[in-house]
């Protein structure tokens, strides 16, 4: 489902880039970036929306960073680094951006990832990584790495004609002011300057409606859209309907949505819509959180632009979200599940959950079968 949804996603921020490297004629990438994984997509001057593959040839990227013997490694490296020393390996970061040490958050963290040592920032109270005895990594320096290795996977994408400088970035739409100037400051440290910050679940409402034009009218239709991530599951709820107005000084009538996610929805199914509210609600399970929408669609008639014109309006009736239900919850307690059993089998007088080493492998045993049970109802651990 989670995979689904980040094409959606995906979809609408390439909307959002396209428009800024047409108006400016530069080249812009957009960044969904997940708890988990991260993807990357570049819109130049008359050159086809394109997602960029990174060095592996995969569309997406693991949110990982680490370091190991003076060496620093991202992404599909720094995760195989993680199976062997889980200490060296940063995940998982969003899930701390922006966050002080004492929040519930925080210690959740902690608690997953107990191999880690966080302490506070002495002068903010944010998060730290205490790496070694001589070295620091706060959250957003970390971030600002994988940021700046988007963007080399995108400038390679792009080539030589056009400089890679400016994104949107996707986020999650519960997070505060303190997570998003956090990811602000990270994308900064990594020379980056960000058009829009995105949320998530707007994407993907735009994605739903931008090719439904046809199916609104102006009553408002309500969907819900449900998305699971790795950590957390979010359920939108938007509105489509046309809307009449006469902003270009006649009357024309065109869709209208209040928030991106709920668009999405709207946008490409425009016939189905009447003037009729039809409801909708999204539901997006990703990597940490849990997101609900729900969303009206419907024809909205109007004189905005001096003369009569209909135009599909959608608004969201709705959000609620849960910001530690996700596909990382799932893959944890797989983990415990599968470290439980084979304590029970007795091969060994040492208890697997306080070998940190032991434990990153179930954790990424847990993650494929994961993955593999999402289409078939049994299969075997390794």
């Amino acid at each position: 489902m989670r995979a689904r949804w980040n094409v959606y996603i995906f979809l609408c921020t390439l909307t959002l880039v396209e428009f800024w490297s047409t108006c400016q004629g530069i080249a812009v990438m957009s960044v969904d970036l997940g708890s988990e994984w991260m993807k990357i997509a570049i819109v130049s001057p008359g050159v086809p929306m394109e997602i960029a593959l990174n060095k592996e040839s995969k569309r997406k990227t693991p949110v990982s960073v680490a370091f190991r013997d003076g060496e620093r490694t991202f992404g599909e490296d720094a995760a195989n680094i993680g199976v062997r020393f889980p200490a060296n390996a940063y995940t998982y970061l969003p899930l701390l951006i922006g966050k002080k040490v004492d929040s519930p958050a925080v210690q959740l963290y902690m608690k997953r990832f107990p191999y880690h040592k966080i302490i506070p920032d002495p002068e903010r109270g944010t998060v730290v990584f205490q790496h070694n005895s001589d070295t620091q990594y706060s959250v957003e320096e970390l971030v600002g790495m994988l940021l700046e290795v988007a963007r080399i996977t995108a400038q390679e994408a792009a080539g030589d004609k056009h400089v890679i400088k400016e994104a949107v970035i996707t986020v999650p739409g519960h997070w505060g002011q303190a997570e998003r100037r956090a990811i602000l400051a990270a994308a900064q440290l990594a020379g980056i300057k960000v058009l829009q910050l995105i949320n998530d679940h707007m994407a993907v409402a735009l994605n739903y409606g931008i090719f439904r034009r046809k199916d609104f009218n102006e009553t408002a239709q309500y969907i819900m859209f449900y998305d699971m991530g790795a950590s957390s599951t979010t359920a939108t709820v938007a509105s489509y309907q046309l809307v009449k107005s006469k902003e270009r000084g006649f009357l024309e009538t065109n869709p209208q949505v209040s928030i991106i996610v709920a668009l999405n929805y709207g946008i490409f199914r425009r016939k189905d819509f009447n003037e009729t509210a039809q409801y909708i609600m999204f539901y997006d399970m990703g990597a940490s959180s849990t997101t609900a929408t729900v969303a009206s669609y419907q024809l909205v008639k109007s004189k905005e632009r001096g003369f009569l014109e209909t135009n599909p309006q959608v608004s969201i009736i709705g959000i609620g979200y849960d910001r530690t239900l996700g596909g990382l919850e799932m893959q944890l307690r797989l983990r415990d599940y599968l470290a439980t059993k084979f304590n029970e089998m007795g091969k060994t007088k040492t208890d697997i959950f306080g070998n940190p080493r032991a434990l990153a492998k179930l954790f990424k045993e847990a993650g494929r079968l994961k993955n593999v049970l999402s289409a078939n109802p049994d299969h075997y651990a390794q």
